[in-house]
């Protein structure tokens, strides 16, 4: 499978993104969304960081390494 050169830029973006937050969230766990900038839902935003991030970042890796560049 192919990917434009652009799509692979994203992926690397997103994959840095998400290492990121992960390591802010390991740095200050819940206490950087806990000051209550506006109505954050913190479970919302912690089942987000904790789950999904890794989950997304997991993605992007393995379509990078599984595809080739057009």
């Amino acid at each position: 499978m192919y990917m434009q050169q652009l799509d692979r830029h994203r992926l690397g973006h997103i994959i840095e993104y998400c290492r990121r937050i992960q390591a802010t969230m390991a740095r200050f766990g819940t206490s950087i969304v806990a000051h209550g900038y506006g109505n954050i839902e913190l479970t919302v935003v912690c089942r987000t960081a904790q789950e999904d991030i890794p989950r997304l970042q997991a993605f992007c890796e393995k379509e990078l390494r599984s595809t080739k560049c057009e």
